[in-house]
């Protein structure tokens, strides 16, 4: 196995707020490493696709009012969203669909 820097990989998860795949890309190695590395060191892995409330430190409650008042109350579409948070129109996405908020009629 390869040994990762336990501090910046705890400060580029936890911190940071680097995903899975980012870390894979920045260390140049293989998923199995880091859950690996997670194991070794006791880092909590997070839920799949809760990095943006993590980002943003924000409870999941919290983050799925701000989606649905940027989206319904400022009328924002989910490109504006994006760019507002700094995230991909995907990432948008699939969090309404996640905290299942319908889609507005054109």
């Amino acid at each position: 196995m390869r040994f990762l820097p336990e501090e910046e990989l705890k400060r580029l998860y936890l911190e940071e707020f680097y995903t899975i795949a980012d870390l894979i890309f920045y260390y140049g190695c293989s998923q199995k490493t880091i859950k690996q590395n997670f194991q070794l060191y006791q880092i909590p892995v997070n839920k799949r696709g809760n990095f943006l409330y993590r980002k943003l430190q924000m409870s999941e409650k919290k983050f799925a009012s701000l989606l649905k008042e940027l989206y319904w109350i400022r009328r924002m579409s989910t490109y504006e969203i994006a760019e507002y948070l700094e995230v991909s129109q995907q990432a948008i996405w699939m969090n309404m669909v996640r905290f299942n908020l319908i889609r507005r009629k054109c």
